[in-house]
């Protein structure tokens, strides 16, 4: 029996600007494991605007800081800064990632609508 494979390749072009975000998790893991840096994946963060954390994430990163390494709330937030600084992470913060409030009061609305229909 004569068997044959089909070879299927994608291609991804990337047009504009790339935004990648991290979580807490990883932030914390490429903080406590700086080795990772030594892989080929890691030159992404060679490049400005490109890897960004919410506001919440840089708290919960302080927090970590101040909880593991028994760093003072000042030392902290400056080695948090320093740290994002450094690795060209970027922080995005509420008003650029939440929908306005008229957004949130139609889609209210609307929701309220759809269930006194289904009552």
């Amino acid at each position: 029996m004569n068997n044959k494979a089909i070879k299927i390749k994608r291609t991804t072009n990337f047009t504009g600007k790339r935004k990648i975000g991290i979580d807490t998790n990883t932030l914390i893991k490429i903080y406590k494991f700086p080795g990772l840096y030594d892989y080929e994946e890691s030159r992404i963060f060679n490049y400005k605007e490109i890897i960004f954390i919410h506001s919440i994430c840089n708290y919960e990163f302080i927090k970590y800081l101040i909880k593991e390494d028994g760093l003072s709330l000042e030392n902290a937030k400056k080695e948090a800064k320093i740290f994002l600084k450094e690795h060209n992470i970027n922080r995005i913060f509420s008003k650029d990632c939440f929908i306005s409030e008229s957004d949130e009061n139609k889609f209210e609305k609307y929701a309220n609508s759809i269930f006194k229909q289904k009552i």
